[in-house]
């Protein structure tokens, strides 16, 4: 005769906790990823923290599956178990493999006010034997809105580590003028954000 193992009374309080953080992991997850969508980013500490954000709401969601699958797994079928666990590697694999190479981490900021007093904040990231950089405005205090277009040098470092730029306010944009290669000048008109 089988016996019938019957769930304790902590596991209905455990299931409700477990629920309601993977909801909120993945609502927080899903938010940062809509934000990025629209160009809008977190800038807090002096830098973008979007990609660390998504890697923290990663790994709470994957240990809620985790916290879940152990406390149930005596409830749970062998295989299903076996599968949950084969999930849950993959996707710490995903996880640790996404969160190695992280856009941002070698990003430098600097940031400026325009004469009209909106914050524009530049970040230079090296690319491989050249350099790229983006320009954000700066619309709340934790969020950044890019502007359109980026500028990009042959250069290992940028213009702005370099201190070889050129800023020229408008009413409505900021043209940076700097060296792209071999000396040549150029321009690029960024808008600010309506």
């Amino acid at each position: 005769m089988e016996q019938v193992v019957k769930p304790k009374k902590w596991r209905k309080p455990v299931i409700i906790i477990l629920a309601a953080l993977f909801i909120l992991a993945a609502a927080a997850r899903i938010a940062v990823e809509i934000m990025a969508a629209h160009n809008t980013f977190i800038f807090c500490g002096g830098r973008i923290i979007n990609d660390g954000l998504q890697f923290a709401l990663d790994c709470l969601l994957g240990a809620v599956v985790i916290a879940a699958v152990i406390c149930f797994s005596r409830y749970l079928p062998v295989k299903i178990t076996l599968v949950a666990i084969c999930v849950i590697v993959l996707f710490f694999v995903y996880l640790f493999n996404s969160g190695l190479f992280d856009p941002y981490a070698y990003s430098t900021y600097y940031q400026f006010t325009s004469p009209n007093q909106k914050i524009v904040v530049v970040e230079e990231r090296p690319v491989w034997f050249d350099s790229v950089f983006f320009i954000y405005q700066k619309t709340g205090d934790f969020t950044l809105q890019m502007m359109d277009g980026n500028g990009s040098t042959k250069y290992p470092t940028g213009p702005f580590s370099d201190n070889d730029y050129q800023l020229t306010w408008s009413d409505d944009a900021v043209t940076v003028t700097y060296k792209y290669d071999s000396g040549i000048e150029k321009s690029e008109t960024f808008q600010f954000v309506k």
